[in-house]
């Protein structure tokens, strides 16, 4: 019987100034704009998603809060 694999996530977050990309907990990229972690956080999860994986990605607002983005679509999930 298969077992399902939980979904990857993939996380934009602010630190130290920057601007960091994380999969699954894990440092995957830094970057000085929010726009340009987005993009290669979408980059991701759509390579992910083309390989059948299940992915969520998040954004950290001004908050500090993480907010959902459709992995498709690219727009924050209110």
């Amino acid at each position: 019987m298969p077992t399902s694999l939980p979904p990857i996530q993939v996380t934009v977050i602010r630190s130290g100034g920057e601007w960091r990309l994380m999969r699954d907990g894990q440092d995957a990229g830094h970057y000085d704009y929010s726009v340009d972690a987005l993009d290669a956080a979408l980059l991701r999860a759509s390579q992910l998603l083309d390989q059948g994986r299940e992915v969520e990605v998040f954004i950290q607002d001004s908050a500090g809060q993480l907010r959902r983005v459709d992995p498709v679509m690219g727009e924050v999930i209110h």
